[in-house]
């Protein structure tokens, strides 16, 4: 399934197992903007808001199932900078994402949204602009979770 989500300026289409779909409205976060939160279960927004201050609990979004995954897309590098290519891209493995330069990187399951995933991974994506990248992060649980 083919999508195209919109944000910062920007449209990216994604070719999708159709499943995934959108759980939670796109979001701007300091020097950067999340297009989309794709899901193959629901999520609960995380972040709620008062005048003055926006306080987020990414953990609180839901508990994945077996076979749950979350992919999270952002458009970063707004902020100071431009941060060197050499930055960008040192570190984890080479890739190429929709004929664009990338590098996959896992992280700590820790910093998934949600709770109780078992595999992480990112990809950071050559935008093509100084110091401007795109960014997929991927999440999924392959065992039972137990809280």
């Amino acid at each position: 399934m083919r999508r195209t989500y919109y944000g910062a300026g920007l449209a990216i289409t994604l070719t999708q197992p159709a499943p995934w779909a959108p759980r939670l409205a796109p979001r701007g976060f300091h020097y950067g903007a999340t297009l989309a939160y794709l899901a193959n279960f629901a999520l609960r927004p995380f972040c709620s808001s008062t005048p003055g201050s926006l306080t987020c609990d990414p953990r609180s979004a839901g508990t994945y199932p077996v076979g749950g995954v979350v992919v999270i897309v952002i458009v970063a590098g707004f902020g100071p900078g431009p941060i060197p290519e050499n930055q960008l891209f040192a570190g984890g493995s080479r890739a190429v994402v929709a004929g664009h330069r990338a590098v996959s990187r896992p992280f700590e399951v820790a910093g998934c949204l949600g709770a109780g995933a078992d595999h992480a991974v990112g990809y950071t994506i050559d935008d093509g602009q100084l110091g401007r990248t795109r960014h997929a992060s991927g999440c999924s649980a392959k065992k039972p979770t137990s809280l």
